[in-house]
């Protein structure tokens, strides 16, 4: 019956209006059954009706025992029939603010409707409905897609420091699933250039002492951030474990050139001297002479290490002029920097002793100059 009356437009609305009007005016309304009035009510565009009905006032309420959805769905297809949706948010606002419609009690999907009704209406308030919907007040992976869906068609009225808090909160969510990449990415959201930098080294750092390969390989993937912050999660990790040269290298990769040098100096070249791997050295030692002019302090604490290594690995049977000259440089640089060691620990007093005697022994087969070292 409702059916059939919709289809009959504008005119047969009013019609019923009439019709409506015509039956209170003349007191029959109380001669009907509720239900067949709550039709016509609805068809004539209203929700509710007083009436006497055997001297008693009844108020007759359309919307009862409908919930929220069911209610606003009378108002929007049926009490504001052919109107804006502002009207039906409006009509049925006043019957709830009356007490004849359900609340929606600010559910996602009514703030959705308010939020198409006005671009001005606050996000903060779509993304906090969404949130009652799971039963953990911490969960906010809702709440952070429907941000995502809603800025990418144009809603900005989002607070910048609201936003952030909503990155957060949900990349703190994914970090205790470690789902590092994926809270990597949401964190890579924030606008504030060094809040967002801070937030997601933060992230690096916890992940580094259980992370592997495949787990930076996909934050890389999807994300677009600077190597040097991989390199130092990863330096984290291998100072950690003891892996000094993983760390050194490491900690060249992502510029700590003071902890570089430090460990370059300290550790990890002293005892490849001592051990005698000084082929497996010498590539980080050409890597920290590469980065020599960005090292403050390389040429008093590191340069003597690098030297050593490269003479001590230079090809014997290359007679070259070339390598002559290369090899005279790196003993003149060596003799110049041994005069004034600075080595604190056992292993560097040795590897200062056994410097000093190559570079003996080089002066020894080159000519009479071992006077010219100061001991």
């Amino acid at each position: 019956m409702i059916s059939t009356t919709f289809s009959t437009e504008q005119m047969g609305r009013q019609d019923c209006a009439n019709m409506v009007e015509m039956w209170e005016m003349d007191g029959e309304l109380g001669a009907m059954e509720d239900d067949l009035i709550k039709i016509y009510l609805v068809l004539a565009g209203r929700s509710h009706a007083e009436f006497l009905r055997k001297g008693k006032m009844i108020k007759l309420n359309c919307l009862e025992g409908l919930d929220w959805r069911q209610a606003f769905g009378i108002h929007l297809w049926w009490i504001n029939w052919g109107g804006f949706l502002e009207d039906a948010i409006e009509s049925f606002s006043d019957d709830v603010a009356a007490g004849r419609a359900a609340s929606p009690e600010s559910h996602v999907f009514e703030q959705l409707i308010r939020l198409a009704c006005s671009p001005s209406h606050q996000v903060e308030a779509v993304l906090d409905a969404a949130g009652m919907l799971s039963p953990n007040p911490l969960d906010a992976h809702l709440s952070w897609h429907l941000w995502s869906l809603l800025r990418a068609l144009g809603y900005h009225t989002m607070s910048p420091a609201a936003e952030q808090r909503l990155h957060q909160s949900y990349a703190a969510q994914l970090t205790a699933s470690e789902l590092w990449h994926l809270a990597i990415f949401v964190l890579s959201h924030i606008s504030h250039d060094q809040c967002r930098s801070v937030a997601i080294r933060e992230v690096l750092e916890r992940m580094s002492l259980t992370a592997r390969s495949q787990h930076y390989d996909k934050i890389l993937a999807i994300c677009e951030i600077p190597h040097e912050w991989i390199s130092a999660a990863k330096f984290i990790k291998a100072k950690a474990q003891g892996n000094l040269e993983a760390a050194c290298s490491h900690a060249l990769s992502a510029g700590n050139y003071p902890a570089a040098l430090q460990l370059f100096a300290d550790e990890v070249a002293p005892n490849a001297i001592a051990m005698g791997d000084l082929h497996r050295l010498r590539p980080l030692a050409e890597r920290m002479e590469k980065a020599a002019d960005r090292i403050t302090g390389w040429g008093a604490i590191g340069q003597i290490y690098a030297d050593y290594c490269i003479l001590k690995t230079m090809d014997d049977e290359d007679d070259t002029e070339e390598n002559e000259e290369k090899l005279h440089q790196l003993v003149e640089s060596i003799s110049t920097r041994i005069q004034a060691p600075i080595f604190k620990t056992p292993i560097q007093r040795y590897t200062f002793f056994s410097t000093l005697v190559l570079v003996i022994l080089f002066y020894r087969s080159q000519s009479d100059m071992l006077s010219s070292i100061v001991v």
